[in-house]
């Protein structure tokens, strides 16, 4: 009779201690989300400063990890982030037609299955609903048709230079020049199989070793993406319109604008999300 007390005891007091930690838990959780909803929290949230928010799948296997984002501006009660990394591939549509950012199939992709995948309902909210504007492509004057609302969205040429420059393509374009060369050259000569000299320049480029630009550094593949990319550096869509309305610009893999465009319909142009979040 004793024993079974002491039992009885015990179980009370575990329970009650279970009991305390479970308060103490909805406390904590309480005061995350009133520092996350606290527009204070801007305070500590500077342009060029890496964040988490949301999860998606980033290593080789597929297992989902917090995304990382990069703050490109502050303004008032939100943010506008970049995904730190390449974070899929995908067309910019699968039908070879003249589209616009309004009517792609990256943007209905972005806008419902990603933001889906991506965010909890918690993070769902706290993401801006955001007039897109898409302008005609200042060299060739293809229309970068209707303003859009969207959750998230692809950054436009205007927005990449004004974010980080001139330099970072001035750097690009050398390197593709460098590329360039290392191809021609091959030809010239003659040597090896087109899969030798994949090989070759892939190593010549690991050795090169070139550093970009510290500001586009962070525009990398993730180790999901990678796994079925021979090369180490990956072109990413941009919005704007390339020189038809079934082309669409691209940063290349080395940083510079590649204002021409890219067929839509290439499978192996990288993502990179952006989106406004308010805090």
């Amino acid at each position: 009779c004793i024993r079974l007390e002491s039992l009885k005891s015990s179980k009370e007091e575990l329970e009650q201690q279970t009991s305390k930690l479970n308060r103490k838990n909805i406390e904590l959780q309480k005061e995350n989300n009133e520092l996350l909803n606290s527009k204070s929290v801007l305070n500590y949230i500077l342009e060029g400063n890496t964040i988490s928010f949301g999860r998606y799948p980033q290593d080789e296997s597929g297992i989902v990890k917090p995304i990382e984002w990069v703050v490109l501006k502050t303004e008032k009660d939100k943010v506008l982030l970049l995904s730190r990394y390449i974070l899929d591939k995908r067309p910019y549509n699968k039908k070879d037609e003249n589209v616009t950012w309004e009517t792609s199939d990256i943007r209905r992709w972005l806008n419902e299955d990603f933001y889906k995948i991506a965010f909890n309902s918690m993070e769902q909210k706290k993401i801006s609903d955001t007039l897109v504007r898409t302008e005609n492509n200042s060299r060739y004057g293809t229309g970068g048709g209707n303003d859009t609302k969207d959750k998230v969205f692809l950054l436009s040429i205007e927005e990449v230079e004004e974010v980080f420059g001139d330099n970072i393509y001035e750097k690009g374009n050398i390197m593709c020049d460098i590329v360039d060369a290392i191809i021609q050259s091959f030809e010239a000569r003659e040597i090896g199989s087109r899969e030798e000299d994949d090989r070759r320049l892939l190593e010549i480029l690991k050795n090169i070793n070139v550093s970009i630009n510290t500001k586009m550094e962070f525009v990398k593949t993730t180790e999901y993406v990678q796994k079925d990319i021979k090369y180490p550096y990956l072109d990413w869509w941009l919005r704007s319109p390339g020189e038809r309305s079934n082309e669409t610009v691209a940063v290349n893999g080395f940083g510079s604008i590649d204002k021409e465009g890219r067929s839509i319909t290439i499978n192996d142009i990288g993502v990179c999300p952006a989106m406004w979040v308010k805090f």
